[in-house]
């Protein structure tokens, strides 16, 4: 049980204060700290009027592109062949996307992190006042709804479940397990962090200590 206080068993804050044996000091001291000697950027050579896709692709390439675009068709086939779709399903429009409707879909998911909306479908309004003409004239909402409905990156079928040998909690992030668990990931592979790094606790080590 936690001890009750009364209100005047300690008179004021300094009285309390006074009782406590700390050593302080006039003097300013700042902390030591190592200096930054790394080289932060890029590792590869780019042309100085690189496009922002020409980087982006050094990470994520057409590769990486087409193999979410095989597993997300996977997912589809395993789901369609476990359940009869209603007459008003999506499922009933679905054909196979390809590594090319999967970066456009990629860019209009990451172009969503800037113009917030209160929901998905919010982004092809055709309302005067919070149209977004671009996702309109790159993607159908029904779609792009599909593709965020079957969008995988690894075969479910063979994952190994919790209580298996070889369980591994990243296994459905598939190729880019990589890019988060070794220090030769694209990621450190072709870019050098600099001295100031802004994260989360969520963006560093894991139960399986995977590192970014």
């Amino acid at each position: 049980m936690c001890p009750e206080f009364e209100a005047d068993d300690f008179e004021n804050d300094r009285d309390y204060l006074s009782n406590l044996h700390m050593n302080w000091f006039r003097e300013v001291r700042e902390p030591l700290v190592p200096p930054f000697t790394g080289e932060s950027g890029l590792k590869v050579e780019l042309e100085t009027d690189a496009t922002p896709l020409e980087h982006f692709n050094v990470f994520l390439n057409n590769t990486d592109m087409t193999n979410i675009a095989f597993e997300t068709n996977r997912y589809f086939s395993q789901i369609r062949a476990q359940k009869v779709p209603s007459c008003y399903s999506r499922m009933n429009s679905w054909v196979d996307t390809s590594g090319n409707e999967i970066a456009k879909f990629l860019g209009m998911t990451i172009l969503m992190g800037l113009v917030d909306k209160h929901c998905i479908s919010s982004y092809w309004s055709t309302d005067k006042h919070e149209s977004t003409l671009i996702y309109g004239t790159q993607m159908t909402r029904d779609r792009f709804m599909s593709i965020l409905s079957f969008l995988h990156l690894a075969d479910n079928s063979i994952a190994p479940s919790r209580l298996e040998d070889g369980f591994d909690p990243l296994y459905k992030l598939g190729s880019a397990t990589p890019i988060l668990r070794t220090r030769t990931s694209p990621l450190t592979r072709e870019w050098s962090r600099g001295e100031d790094v802004c994260g989360s606790d969520s963006t560093y080590q894991t139960s399986q200590t995977s590192l970014v």
